[in-house]
């Protein structure tokens, strides 16, 4: 085979292989585990208040923040507009994501009530970051 060949294929197999490397690294960013294999991460939890029309003080138990189970998105600060992880908070408003170091912005909800407003979140080298998402039910 003449040496041009060779280069071809090499080039063409180089490329395939790249193409595989970058969507399954695509599909980690997308995947609820998060970026792996780091070992930092965001875990939070996600609650909505008020749940009763009228604040009374002192407050009254059963008009607490409750937990609300919704969906999480998490985007670099540099770029709000492409998540690197969507998944959703649990029954009891909790959610955990492993990513890469960097500064991060959390959203959570929908586009109607509750509204939740977007929280930062510093994720160091090692261990995870705690952060409390707090929405407004709308309740007044």
């Amino acid at each position: 085979m003449s040496n041009n060949i060779l280069v071809g294929i090499l080039a063409v197999l180089l490329l395939v292989g790249g193409g595989v490397y970058l969507l399954s690294d695509q599909k980690d960013l997308n995947d609820n585990a998060g970026i792996l294999p780091y070992n930092s991460g965001i875990r939070g939890l996600v609650m909505v208040g008020p749940t009763c029309p009228v604040v009374m003080d002192p407050p009254q138990e059963e008009c607490a923040d409750k937990p609300l189970a919704t969906l999480v998105a998490i985007f670099r600060e540099s770029d709000p507009v492409h998540a690197v992880a969507i998944l959703e908070s649990d029954t009891e408003g909790r959610f955990e994501v492993s990513l890469p170091p960097g500064e991060y912005v959390v959203g959570a909800g929908e586009a109607t009530l509750p509204m939740c407003p977007q929280t930062p979140a510093t994720v160091g080298p090692e261990g995870y970051t705690d952060i409390l998402v707090s929405c407004d039910s709308g309740i007044r």
